[in-house]
């Protein structure tokens, strides 16, 4: 089997699996990106910003909403995101609404 344009895939020393490319794909795939450049005029203060995203803890209700998501497969996002992923994947990207159906024209509960 030939490894193609995805590279291959092959043991590593610590046990566990490694995609392997062609040098040429791995050098367009390492370097910094715009967002980290945008960061800060030096390595260092760029380096010290990327830092500074991550010094802040989540509150415990954040936390439980990415893992919810996470263990569901559901996109985390807004409303409109979510719609988003809906209509591109074919599938539901969030929770149903709780509760029964509204009923439909207005009617009061009168059966």
């Amino acid at each position: 089997m030939s490894a193609g344009w995805y590279g291959r895939i092959g043991p590593t020393t610590h046990g566990r699996a490694t995609v392997q490319m062609p040098v040429a794909k791995r050098a367009v795939l390492s370097g910094p990106t715009k967002n980290f450049l945008g960061l800060g005029p030096s390595d260092d203060e760029r380096r010290g910003a990327y830092r500074g995203l991550f010094r802040g803890r989540l509150s415990a209700v954040e936390l439980e909403v990415i893992r919810d998501a996470t263990n569901r497969a559901w996109a985390l996002g807004d409303d409109r995101f979510r719609e988003k992923v809906e209509a591109l994947s074919a599938r539901r990207s969030g929770p149903l609404p709780q509760g029964r159906p509204r009923k439909r024209g207005g009617q009061g509960n009168d059966g």
